[in-house]
């Protein structure tokens, strides 16, 4: 995991790691689904209803479900290996890896674009090269963990998601996900930010700097969106997108238990009036926009809460209560 604090050291898109004064009362917009199939958004403290936040990453869990429609439609396969679907790409043990090893987070693959980073920030966040040049500048570096037995959470694995979806799908990632997410599940506020900005005459600031996003690794954290429509991207694989029963199970197959991580994201199990029910369970992190999901496809309802004033501790205790309030949910470790 020391990578995954290095990131959020470094306010570039990590998981998150709650550090924050839990008596502060940071701005936040947030968005109920209610049992009727009613969405309900609110804000409080200075937090914007309606307004787009960046979701970090979040982001992986958006390309994973990319990656899983475009398997549907035959253009690649989960268990492919890197040599079939990225010729391009340089690493001699391309064939080890898979693209199912990259979703997961247990590819191998050490995180060149963190130390990149370490050396010059913004000189990596203004590179203007395509993600295999990406991946062949930042991805040929190895933990010495063999391919899928290890969980390491590595924002360099997305860099190559990314050039392996754009090249199975003959487009770039911004318009497909446009195109099979974010237009059939009627998420009508959610971008890629391929410019590192949030759109919009009067975009959501914050006072801490935020590290553009490279365009090369936008499945890593170049979504933005509002809470609602967190909740919309959370319940696609069960509704609008229309998944197969074997589609969901590799989508919510927990590949590493330790960390509840399965396809670019987390999923929880809980304990609901006597029913152990599979929760989907995001969190994104970009400098101080701060983002959690919950969704339970059982019931159909969910919850999200996004914030641009990094406090993690905050938007968790009322995730929290919802989880206990609305879902009437334990939690199972």
């Amino acid at each position: 995991m020391k990578n995954l604090l290095a990131f959020a050291a470094a306010a570039l898109i990590a998981a998150p790691v709650a550090a924050a004064d839990p008596a502060a009362k940071p701005a936040y917009a947030e968005a109920r689904l209610d049992s009727e199939g009613v969405f309900h958004s609110s804000a409080g403290n200075g937090g914007r209803s309606g307004a787009r936040y960046q979701a970090g990453s979040t982001s992986k869990f958006a390309c994973s479900l990319l990656a899983l429609d475009l398997e549907r439609d035959g253009k690649l396969k989960l268990d492919d290996n890197l040599a079939d679907l990225l010729p391009g790409y340089a690493a001699p043990d391309a064939g080890a890896i898979t693209l199912r090893n990259l979703l997961q987070n247990r590819s191998g693959i050490a995180d060149g674009l963190m130390d990149g980073f370490r050396k010059d920030a913004a000189a990596i966040a203004a590179l203007d090269i395509s993600p295999l040049e990406a991946a062949n500048r930042f991805a040929l570096g190895r933990t010495g963990d063999a391919p899928g037995t290890a969980f390491d959470y590595v924002n360099t694995n997305w860099i190559l998601v990314q050039a392996v979806l754009e090249r199975a799908g003959g487009a770039p990632l911004a318009e497909m996900m446009q195109a099979r997410i974010f237009d059939p599940a009627d998420m009508s506020t959610a971008v890629i930010m391929t410019d590192g900005n949030l759109p919009g005459a009067a975009p959501v600031t914050t006072e801490s700097p935020v590290i553009r996003i490279p365009d090369f690794v936008l499945c890593a954290g170049g979504l933005a969106a509002t809470p609602a429509d967190l909740i919309r991207l959370a319940r696609f694989a069960h509704h609008a997108g229309g998944f197969t029963p074997e589609m969901l199970a590799d989508l919510e197959t927990v590949a590493s238990p330790a960390d509840y991580y399965a396809l670019g994201g987390r999923v929880r199990q809980a304990m609901v009036n006597g029913e152990v029910r599979t929760i989907n369970w995001e969190s994104g992190s970009n400098g101080p926009f701060k983002s959690y999901t919950v969704y339970d496809p059982t019931a159909d309802i969910g919850y999200a809460i996004m914030t641009n004033e990094d406090d993690f501790d905050f938007i968790g205790a009322r995730r929290d209560r919802w989880v206990e309030e609305e879902l009437g949910g334990d939690l199972l470790e």
